[in-house]
């Protein structure tokens, strides 16, 4: 009895032991479940905090080319609109400048009548230098013989113009040395015409026609009438307000602005070499290589027709 008592007991014990066992394993399955848990969930962390790194660097990449996309977008309005405003203020500038210059010159006029004995009556009045065809203004004393003057250079300008367009035929051998050297086209009475009806064809016979006024200008020893002509040229070439303005850069319209307040016959110089330079470069590379001067060689290469 005792044996079996013993036994059971030793049985029961080794069930104990077993059972314990196996708790201990259980925890120890826990334990392992919840470290992996941990792991994951420290991976998770990781995850989440690099996408939010990610998303921030996004929102900063974002941040970045939407600044960059308005900061360029903002200097290429500036940079259309600046010359708009530029060339809005230089054409204030100019024309403050044009008035200066007339009133100069009509002051100019009135000392040369002073100097020659003819002070008009109303010459108190004469400055204002009117422009307008008004029958009450103070300077029509003035404008009378500034009438007279003006006349005689539009009669002179035209006198040269008709003179260019009728120069008399070139010869063979003169038409084609222009091929050569600019100057022996400008320096040819029948090069100058023919130049000019190749600029008129591409719009630019202004330059020739400022350059031959500036030319006529110089062989003018009147000072009255160089004022004159003077102001007639700026009118007609260098206002911007002119079909025909010339171009020319703004260090050259400052030289012309300065040169007005004491006109001379050599006003005009700077602007008409840079004029000269100008068709040299161009249009006489385009004129030696046209249509028009080779028609011209190949009439000038026929026979004369016999009588």
């Amino acid at each position: 009895m005792m044996m079996n008592v013993m036994v059971v007991m030793v049985v029961m014990m080794m069930m104990m032991v077993v059972m314990m066992m196996m708790m201990v394993v259980m925890v120890m399955v826990m334990m392992m479940m919840m470290m992996m848990m941990m792991v994951m969930m420290l991976l998770m962390a990781m995850m989440m905090l690099k996408l939010m790194i990610m998303m921030k660097l996004m929102r900063m990449r974002m941040r970045m080319v939407t600044i960059m996309m308005v900061t360029m977008t903002m200097m290429m309005l500036m940079t259309c609109l600046s010359p708009l405003a530029v060339y809005g203020s230089e054409c204030a500038e100019m024309r403050k400048r044009q008035i200066q210059v007339y009133q100069e010159a009509a002051a100019s006029v009135v000392q040369a009548r002073h100097r020659m004995g003819e002070t008009p009556t109303n010459a108190s009045n004469a400055c204002c230098f009117c422009w307008c065809c008004c029958c009450s203004c103070s300077c029509l004393t003035v404008r009378g013989e500034e009438e007279t003057i003006q006349r005689s250079v539009c009669e002179r300008r035209t006198e040269i113009t008709i003179n260019c367009e009728e120069s008399p035929r070139p010869t063979l051998e003169e038409a084609r040395s222009w091929s050569t050297s600019f100057e022996k086209v400008m320096k040819s009475a029948a090069g100058c015409s023919c130049f000019r009806q190749f600029l008129r064809t591409e719009f630019s016979e202004e330059n020739m026609m400022f350059w031959m006024a500036c030319e006529e200008l110089k062989k003018e020893t009147n000072k009255t009438v160089v004022e004159e002509k003077v102001r007639q040229i700026y009118e007609d070439f260098i206002s911007i307000l002119s079909p025909k303005e010339v171009s020319l850069d703004s260090h050259v319209r400052d030289v012309i602005n300065r040169n007005m307040l004491e006109p001379t016959s050599h006003t005009f110089e700077e602007a008409q070499q840079q004029i000269y330079t100008l068709m040299q470069r161009d249009s006489y590379p385009r004129y030696i290589n046209s249509a028009e001067y080779a028609d011209l060689l190949k009439t000038l290469e026929e026979p004369p027709p016999e009588p």
